[in-house]
């Protein structure tokens, strides 16, 4: 045991061997671990060089030429990396940085690339009416699908890489090589809101939201024994806010997806979309000069464009950007979102029923064979104007008589919706389903004009009995050719 001195222990005796021993194990062991981490890092390249040519082409020829250039790109630059590693350029952190972004947006790339026809065939489904008649996508989904296909132009894009890895799309000059327009990030592809746009039904939407409001009746005396009762929820004195809450809720300015879909998917434009204002200028000098075209081979003596039709040209023309966060969205000017809150609001006014009962201004008619003073006096004014316009085949004017003024009066057709003449007539809701029919009787629909069955029956026998008139059945005055006769008489 050592013994202390002055304050000072001495060391033990050293073993020189034990210690060489040890340091040479550790520098074996670093030695080791550093050639495992060399072999890990360059099985990182290996991988990436395999995905890059394991690629599966997909059926259109153009974007697989475009995507297999972008290969050979991505094989140049992992070789380079992996150099550049080795020689001590980069630190490895960077280099597995680099490395895991081509692998990210490389798989991202190749499989768009490879379900693009398929993506497009869905797309086409989608703009079909489905089982049940719905069309699920707006037309605004085409436009996204555009953005990323320009098949056109296929030939003149090109992927670009970043120093990081990353990986682009862009257009560039043929002879140069130098990027022209817009940049594209190929993960955008990959969002669902660059993949999927639903559509906006607005009147199927405006209808879900009014058909059950309440209404308030209002009373109108109309003198000399008429009356007119107003029932409507337009009457209410909240009805312009309540309009107002379902225009913001089916179009609000928060949502420009819905806007879009409100104007390209319920007839109130037919959308060209830009990105550029020089875009917009070619754009909408192109379809002055289209219209100015037609003008002229229609022969009209004045070829200018009216305010009007310029006005119109503008608002077919709807700019669509890309967001820092990769979503392509249509940026509307207040006109267009003005015009998408009008559809809205115009389909509430339509919606919104407005039941009509009442009797007109009388006209008397005696009945029940008494003098003066025993006269029992019936009106019979609104089944004479039913009864001539069902002589007539007057469907629009007969339908105007119904109670709800949803429904129509017209004639059965088969399953392809050809008419069925000879059948009678039906009644339809306002989706055109039947509802009630065929029949070849007006009293049959008795039930539909009048709130009060019994007050129609009445007005019947008061018209039979001043007319002579029989029973009303349909036969009409015109011929089958004429195209809207129910039957042959």
């Amino acid at each position: 045991m050592a013994v202390e001195y002055a304050g000072f222990i001495p060391t033990e005796k050293i073993n020189w061997a034990e210690l060489t021993g040890d340091l040479a194990g550790k520098i074996y062991q670093i030695g080791e671990e550093r050639q495992k981490k060399r072999e890990e890092l360059d099985k990182i390249a290996t991988d990436n060089q395999t995905l890059l040519n394991s690629w599966q082409p997909g059926k259109n020829q153009t974007l697989n030429q475009f995507v297999l250039r972008g290969a050979d790109q991505g094989r140049v630059l992992i070789k380079q990396w992996n150099d550049q590693l080795k020689a001590g350029i980069i630190s490895p952190t960077d280099y597995k940085n680099k490395m895991n972004n081509i692998k990210e947006y490389w798989g991202i790339l190749a499989q768009s690339a490879k379900t693009y026809d398929d993506r497009y065939l869905e797309i086409v489904k989608r703009q079909q009416p489905d089982e049940n008649g719905v069309i699920q996508a707006s037309a605004y989904e085409i436009e996204l699908y555009n953005r990323f296909g320009q098949m056109s132009d296929l030939s003149k894009n090109a992927t670009q890489f970043d120093n990081d890895g990353r990986i682009y799309m862009a257009k560039t000059d043929p002879n140069t090589g130098k990027i022209q327009g817009d940049i594209f990030d190929v993960r955008t592809m990959s969002l669902p809101d660059n993949i999927v746009a639903n559509r906006v039904d607005v009147d199927k939407s405006v209808n879900g939201i009014v058909k059950n409001w309440e209404t308030k009746t209002i009373f109108k005396d109309l003198g000399k024994g008429g009356e007119l009762n107003i029932e409507s929820a337009k009457e209410k004195d909240s009805y312009k806010i309540m309009v107002e809450n379902v225009v913001n809720s089916i179009a609000p300015d928060s949502n420009p997806r819905a806007q879009i879909s409100v104007l390209v998917d319920n007839g109130v434009i037919n959308a060209d979309y830009y990105t550029t204002k020089q875009e917009y200028d070619t754009k909408k000098q192109q379809e002055v000069e289209n219209l100015r075209k037609m003008k002229v081979d229609a022969g009209a003596k004045d070829t200018e464009v009216t305010k009007e039709e310029l006005a119109e040209i503008e608002l077919s023309l709807v700019k669509v950007v890309q967001e820092p966060g990769g979503l392509f969205m249509p940026v509307l000017t207040d006109e267009q979102k003005k015009k998408a809150k009008e559809r809205v609001r115009s389909s509430v006014d339509i919606q919104v029923t407005e039941k009509v009962t009442g009797s007109p201004q009388q006209k008397w008619t005696p009945s029940g064979g008494g003098d003066g003073d025993n006269t029992k006096k019936v009106d019979y004014g609104q089944y004479k104007r039913m009864y001539d316009a069902w002589q007539n085949n007057q469907f629009d004017k007969l339908s105007s008589f119904l109670n709800n003024k949803s429904h129509k009066v017209g004639v059965p057709t088969d399953d392809k919706g050809n008419k069925i003449y000879g059948k009678g007539v039906v009644v339809k809701d306002q989706y055109g389903s039947v509802i009630f029919g065929p029949t070849k009787s007006l009293e049959d629909l008795i039930p539909y004009f009048y709130s009060n069955p019994n007050t129609g029956f009445k007005q019947r026998e008061a018209w039979k009995e001043a007319t002579g008139g029989a029973p009303a059945s349909t036969g009409g005055n015109k011929s089958a050719a004429d195209g809207d006769t129910i039957f042959e008489p």
